[in-house]
């Protein structure tokens, strides 16, 4: 599945289901450690994108 894709199916969720997606994307980029700096950054920019 594409970025885009995954994109497309959370926006399309209800609103509070959106909030559980967002803590839970929050509490897996907290609990896996960074590949580099530019990932970690580009993975919270997505999730900021997205809500």
């Amino acid at each position: 599945m594409t970025d885009t894709a995954l994109l497309e199916k959370i926006n399309a969720l209800p609103d509070a289901m959106k909030i559980e997606v967002e803590h839970f994307v929050e509490f897996l980029l907290t609990k896996q450690p960074p590949v580099s700096p530019v990932t970690n950054d580009g993975q919270k920019n997505i999730v900021k994108q997205v809500f």
